[in-house]
């Protein structure tokens, strides 16, 4: 699952889990901040950094960066 995450945590093999909810539903990295399939208590293991996400500047100021998450076992 691609998903953005707090980028001080964007590590492989790391756990991570979602910034939190997102209201901007026009912003191209909106899909990647609430991924189907992802709840934002649930940590999950990051398989790859993918580097930045699609937007510009966050709405809400968050430093993210565009991961794979690790498919559940």
């Amino acid at each position: 699952v691609p998903a953005t995450v707090p980028s001080k945590r964007a590590y492989a093999g790391s756990k991570a889990s979602l910034a939190g909810p997102c209201p901007h539903t026009e912003c191209p990295s909106h899909g990647y901040c609430v991924p189907d399939g992802v709840d934002f208590d649930e940590e999950r293991v990051i398989d790859q950094v993918l580097g930045e996400p699609p937007h510009d500047e966050c709405a809400l100021d968050r430093d993210l960066t565009l991961v794979e998450f690790r498919a559940k076992e």
